[in-house]
């Protein structure tokens, strides 16, 4: 019976190889497995003797001494053996993770609102663009109270001054400066989107929004057409504000003239002050200065069209992304029918996303968001006013933008023809009501009595008088050789006409 629990010889026990291995210690692997799922209780057969750590090093270091191997070689397999006697005991999976995740992936170091300012508060040329990413993190995920604190402490009249320095740079870095413009542009739409920072920008317009549209218009406009749709996403977070009625004189950059911009005069009469009006009035573009040295009946009424250097922005993207829209069998879609819960729901990536045709029709996007949306704010607050923005909006040659838009794709840019279907439901909407007004009034107004006028007078013919004058355009002239004498055309036969009269000399 002592014999049962006694492990067989290991074959193969001739060679050097098995001779290392070869003791009741180092059982097959797989039958230890088997041993430890039992419980102790259990009678385990075929049980390894139970040896202590000691032993088990110094019987696997005599077997390696009995080895015909070389010194060095023996050197080596001892040391490792040591080296991985030495490593201290593997933890529990669980505890190890939190450790990991305790030591490696210690979380940044939350940062202070008076540190950001401090770094703000550098020159543009200084401030490094990795803070400002950081900024913007904070600003979206930080407390209330974080942002408020920012704001006392300056943090928006910093914002504020990096945008001038931005604006008054004449030749701009496109690895250093363009990107902090982009960052600082992340930074305000993310601050927009609380209240505390709308307010803050409500009391700081028309900065920098006067800035930023000047900037569009241009030479010096962004060259990624991802920092102009930030700035078309901050012109649409500005619409429903109420303004101050003073903002408009407040502006330094933009000298086009409130009498020049009907519809920002209907507007202004009926008292409505909200940031529709701002953008509307900041859309538009003064007269150039070779059109006010002209003389006043030289100076035709469509020459210059206040609202064409906006639509030229549209014209260019739609020359320079021509290959787009080829697709001339589309039709607006019906913006009433349209399920605008699927259209604005984000879309899956596909192998368009992230294409430079993709961030066009985005730019278009924003666009036709923007005028939508002041429109619509134009509309319910005063009708005439959004009439006239869109009147002046078709002088200037939106159709043809509108009409080049519609051949995009509606399979991978259906956002885009939900804003166009938007824009051409308003254009009818507005249309519909401006011919109503006009009927209303032309019926509303009262007829004048018409006048009892005299009958014509009948026209008494003229005399025919024997001058000169008269002589010559009632008469025909037929030359000859040396005598001229007339011929009355009445008298003369259509045949006579083509004859030549000679006259024999005497």
């Amino acid at each position: 019976m002592e014999k049962e629990n006694v492990v067989p010889a290991t074959p193969h026990a001739g060679s050097k190889r098995s001779g290392l291995f070869t003791g009741p210690t180092l059982a097959p692997k797989r039958l230890l497995r088997t041993y430890r799922s039992e419980k102790d209780a259990a009678p385990i057969p075929f049980a390894p003797a139970q040896t202590s750590a000691e032993s088990l090093d110094h019987s696997l270091l005599d077997h390696i001494e009995a080895l015909s191997l070389d010194p060095r070689m023996k050197e080596r397999i001892v040391g490792m053996h040591k080296k991985s006697t030495a490593e201290p005991k593997r933890p529990h999976r669980m505890s190890s993770i939190l450790a990991f995740r305790d030591t490696s992936q210690k979380a940044p170091k939350r940062l202070l609102p008076t540190q950001f300012l401090a770094q703000l508060q550098l020159p543009a040329r200084q401030v490094p663009v990795d803070m400002v990413r950081q900024l913007r993190v904070a600003l979206a995920t930080e407390s209330h109270m974080w942002i408020q604190t920012f704001i006392d402490a300056g943090g928006y009249r910093a914002l504020l001054a990096r945008f001038d320095d931005l604006f008054q740079m004449e030749w701009r870095e496109e690895q250093h400066d363009d990107t902090l413009l982009h960052e600082l542009l992340r930074c305000l739409h993310t601050l927009s989107s609380s209240p505390k920072g709308l307010a803050c920008i409500e009391a700081a317009a028309p900065a920098p929004m006067e800035q930023l549209v000047a900037l569009l218009f241009s030479d010096r406009t962004p060259g990624e057409l991802d920092t102009r749709r930030l700035i078309i996403q901050l012109l649409i977070q500005i619409v429903p504000l109420s303004l101050s009625p003073q903002v408009l004189d407040k502006r330094q950059l933009h000298r086009v003239p409130v009498d020049d911009v009907s519809c920002v005069s209907a507007a202004m009469a009926n008292d409505v002050h909200t940031g529709a009006v701002l953008v509307a009035m900041l859309l538009h573009t003064p007269k150039p200065a070779a059109f006010e040295t002209k003389v006043e009946f030289l100076q035709r009424p469509n020459e210059h069209q206040p609202l064409r250097t906006y639509i030229s922005l549209l014209q260019q993207v739609c020359k320079e992304f021509f290959w787009i829209f080829c697709h001339k069998e589309n039709r607006v879609l019906d913006w009433h029918k349209l399920d605008i819960k699927s259209v604005t729901a984000p879309q899956v990536p596909n192998g368009i996303t992230g294409s430079v045709e993709w961030d066009a029709t985005m730019y278009l996007t924003s666009h036709l968001r923007l005028l939508t949306t002041v429109l619509r704010s134009l509309q319910t607050s005063c009708p005439r006013a959004a009439s006239l923005f869109m009147q002046g909006l078709e002088e200037a040659g939106l159709k043809r933008i509108l009409e080049a838009i519609s051949m995009a794709s509606q399979v991978y840019y259906i956002s885009l023809h939900a804003e166009l279907a938007h824009l051409c439901a308003i254009r009818m909407e507005l249309k519909y009501e401006m011919e109503k007004t006009i009927n209303t009034s032309t019926d509303a107004a009262p007829k004048a009595p018409q006048a009892s006028r005299p009958a014509p007078a009948t026209p008494v013919p003229r005399p025919r008088t024997s001058s000169q004058r008269s002589t010559v355009s009632l008469v025909r002239h037929v030359s000859i050789e040396r005598v001229s004498f007339p011929i009355h055309s009445h008298s003369v036969k259509p045949s006579a006409r083509t004859s030549t009269v000679r006259a024999t000399p005497t």
